[in-house]
C-alpha cells in the first residue's frame, strides 16, 4: 500500500520554466537509461553464451514472479571499490521490473529521480536519487520499499559508462542510418554527424547516433532509433563470432555492475530472458508535477496515481488498460 505521508504536497508554480529545463535534461537521461537497460540485457546474454558454451545451466524460472531494481549510477564511480561513491554517485535512473514467469510478460516503472521523498531510516526529505549517494544500492532499495510499499527481490546497479564499453568489446555494432544528421549537442559536448547508409557505429558514435533528437519526428524518431540500436547489438552478441568475446565482456560488465544476485540467479534470469518477449513489455513513469524551493527543483508524485499503476504493473491487480509511455524513461 502507497504511503502518503512519504509525500509532501505543494502549490505548482513555475510551471512552464520548470518544463522546458526538464526537456533540456532528457537527451542526457535518456542516454543514461539506455546504458542501464543494454547493460543489463548484455549480461544476461553473455551468461547464456557461456552457459551454452559449457553445456551447463540451471533451470528456467517457472511460476515465478521478482521485482528487480535497476539503477544507473552517475559520475566516475567504482562500483566495486565504493559502493555508495559518495556525492559522485547518484541513481540517476531508476527502473523497478516486474517479471512474472507464469504468463512469461515483463513489466516496469520509472521512477523520476527528482521524486521527492522520505530517505529510509531517517527523517530526511530530498530527492530519491540521492539514496544512493548516502547508502548505496540497499538504501536506495530500503527507501523505494518505504515509499512505495512493494517489496523488491534483487538490485542491479550500472556505470553509465559501460554502454561505449560494450560497444566497443563486441567489435561495434552495424546500423542503417535513415538520414543524415549534423547537430551540435552542446549539453553533451557532441558534434554530431551521420550520413544516410549502412555505418558500424564504435562507442563514441554509438552515444552520438542516440543522443540525437534533431528531427521533425522528436520522441517517435529517438524510439525508433533506440530500437534499431536495440536490434544491433542484440544480433552482434548472438552471432557465433562472439563466443571469442566473451572473457573481455565479462570483464567489461564486472567491472561496472554491482548487484546482489547470485552466479546461479543471474545464470536463472539469462535463461529465462532468451524466451521472453521484450517487444510487448510494458513501461511506464511514476505520474506527477514539477516544483521548486529555491534552486531545488522536485517531482511531487501523485498518490493515487502511483498506486494505481503500482497495482496494476507490480501486483498485477485486473484495472482496466491505461496507456503507457514507450520510451524507457522520462527525466
Amino acid at each position: 500500500m502507497l504511503k502518503e505521508d512519504n509525500y509532501v504536497q505543494e502549490d505548482k508554480y513555475g510551471f512552464e520554466n520548470l518544463k522546458r529545463r526538464r526537456k533540456a535534461k532528457a537527451r542526457l537521461a535518456f542516454f543514461k537509461a539506455m546504458c542501464v537497460f543494454v547493460t543489463v540485457v548484455t549480461l544476461f546474454v553473455v551468461f547464456s553464451a557461456i552457459l551454452k558454451k559449457t553445456h551447463a545451466g540451471p533451470e528456467i524460472l517457472t511460476g515465478k514472479k521478482e521485482n528487480i531494481l535497476l539503477m544507473g549510477v552517475d559520475g566516475e564511480c567504482d562500483l566495486k571499490k565504493r559502493p555508495n561513491c559518495s556525492q559522485n554517485g547518484r541513481s540517476d535512473t531508476l527502473i523497478l521490473f516486474n517479471i512474472d514467469t507464469k504468463t512469461n510478460t515483463i513489466n516496469a516503472i520509472s521512477i523520476p529521480r527528482d521524486s521527492k521523498v522520505y530517505i529510509a531510516g531517517s527523517n530526511d526529505i530530498t530527492k530519491i536519487n540521492h539514496a544512493f549517494a548516502y547508502g548505496g544500492p540497499v538504501l536506495t532499495v530500503n527507501t523505494i520499499e518505504d515509499t512505495f510499499g512493494v517489496k523488491i527481490d534483487h538490485y542491479i546497479a550500472v556505470n553509465y559508462k559501460v554502454l561505449k564499453e560494450i560497444v566497443d568489446a563486441v567489435g561495434g555494432v552495424d546500423i542503417y542510418v535513415e538520414k543524415t544528421m549534423n547537430y551540435r549537442d552542446r549539453a553533451g559536448g557532441l558534434n554530431i554527424h551521420f550520413n544516410q547508409g549502412d555505418t558500424i557505429l564504435d562507442g563514441d558514435k554509438a552515444e552520438e547516433f542516440l543522443r540525437f533528437r534533431h528531427d521533425a519526428l522528436g520522441d517517435i524518431g529517438r524510439i525508433s532509433r533506440q530500437q534499431a540500436f536495440i536490434t544491433g547489438l542484440m544480433k552482434k552478441l548472438q552471432s557465433p563470432a562472439i563466443i571469442p568475446k566473451i572473457p573481455e565482456l565479462v570483464k567489461v560488465v564486472q567491472a561496472n555492475i554491482l548487484t546482489d544476485m547470485s552466479l546461479y540467479q543471474l545464470s536463472e534470469m539469462a535463461a529465462y530472458m532468451q524466451g521472453a518477449n521484450l517487444s510487448e513489455m510494458k513501461i511506464t513513469t511514476l505520474p506527477g508535477a514539477p516544483s521548486q524551493r529555491g534552486s531545488i527543483s522536485y517531482w511531487i508524485l501523485d498518490p493515487d496515481e502511483v498506486q494505481k499503476i503500482i497495482d496494476r504493473l507490480i501486483y498485477r491487480i485486473d484495472m482496466p488498460e491505461e496507456p503507457v509511455e514507450e520510451a524507457v524513461i522520462q527525466e
